[in-house]
């Protein structure tokens, strides 16, 4: 790479095999690299050097690692690992609903059973914590089973509208 420094596809290899070894400073030098000679956006790129960011910050969430994982999730929607961060930088910034929806996403790619738990239990949270108190403090909690289908055997786009009255 002294060679080449323009070398892509080299400082992104660099990058990635720093990151997997916990030199979190020397991913970070080579992906932004990377990132400088990179030839259009890249989001698993921009997910990679957020992460390198934050495990070097000790496994914080610095606000330039979130606006990094946001970006990849805008950007592909459809990369799990962008699902996730972009839902830990939501979740730092306060922004519940948004990190509650990247989440969601994530959960309608049937992850495996601990981690759909752990999803399922975090949104809840997230959505509790964000909707303003009522003046009667009255909930409602909600149980809908659609027959003996399983979950996983939906299709990730399928929305089901549930009306309330009182």
């Amino acid at each position: 790479l002294m060679a080449r420094p323009d070398d892509f596809r080299g400082w992104r290899l660099l990058g990635r095999a720093r990151l997997e070894i916990n030199e979190f400073a020397d991913a970070e030098f080579a992906l932004r690299q990377a990132l400088r000679v990179a030839p259009g956006p890249d989001p698993e790129l921009l997910l990679l050097l957020g992460q390198s960011i934050s495990f070097g910050a000790s496994n914080s969430i610095p606000p330039e690692a979130a606006d990094l994982f946001i970006q990849s999730y805008e950007m592909a929607p459809n990369i799990p690992g962008a699902m996730w961060y972009a839902g830990l930088a939501h979740a730092s910034r306060g922004e519940n609903l948004a990190a509650a929806a990247a989440w969601e996403a994530l959960l309608a790619r049937s992850p495996p059973p601990e981690v759909a738990s752990l999803l399922r239990e975090q949104i809840a949270v997230l959505r509790a914590t964000s909707q303003p108190a009522s003046a009667d403090a009255s909930a409602l909690t909600l149980a809908v089973r659609l027959g003996d289908t399983p979950e996983a055997a939906w299709p990730a786009t399928a929305r089901l509208f549930v009306s309330v009255r009182d």
